[in-house]
């Protein structure tokens, strides 16, 4: 069986999925037949290359199926969480309620939001980057400012004395005088 190029084998994934549609319990030879019959645009393809695209296919479905009822779940969860949110502000805002029953209720707010935002992270909605460090330098330092920022400095005894600045493109690199002494 010749190896088909993506979009080939995308092609031949949607004429099956065409035949699918109007015949779901079809088979992949009454399939094979039907696409080579086809009095339009006949396509012969192998029995077994068409079961190959069957289960792909019925993947793609497991997997969107799956996804819309993680969401319908979801969404569920978010009305639910969303009227017992607005019940417990209800309490919190009431003057006439025991403290006790608003601390109460204070605490339930918090503690529903965390619940939905840990279910979303669970769910692939959010992205959990705990542990991790994003450094991104947005902003940089014109030299014409940072010379005397690092002269102060300097100064003040806050770096050394004896650092040099190099300024590539515009950016600062402080080495100190350590390996030039060693020279």
């Amino acid at each position: 069986m010749p190896a088909f190029k993506k979009e080939t084998t995308d092609y031949h994934q949607e004429r099956v999925r065409d035949i699918l549609i109007l015949k779901p319990n079809a088979s992949a030879r009454s399939i094979a037949e039907a696409l080579a019959s086809d009095p339009k645009n006949p396509l012969p393809l192998h029995r077994l290359y068409i079961g190959k695209l069957i289960r792909k296919i019925e993947g793609e479905r497991r997997h969107r199926l799956d996804n819309a009822k993680v969401t319908k779940y979801l969404a569920i969860i978010e009305d639910e969480t969303q009227s017992v949110k607005e019940q417990l502000w209800g309490i919190l805002l009431d003057n006439a309620a025991d403290s006790k029953a608003r601390v109460m209720a204070a605490r339930g707010i918090i503690e529903a939001g965390n619940k939905l935002l840990e279910l979303q992270m669970n769910a692939g909605i959010f992205e959990r980057e705990l542990g991790t460090v994003r450094v991104e330098h947005q902003h940089t330092i014109a030299p014409e400012i940072a010379l005397p920022i690092l002269k102060a400095l300097q100064n003040y005894g806050i770096i050394r004395a004896t650092a040099t600045v190099i300024e590539p493109k515009g950016l600062l690199d402080h080495a100190t005088s350590g390996a030039s002494d060693r020279q």
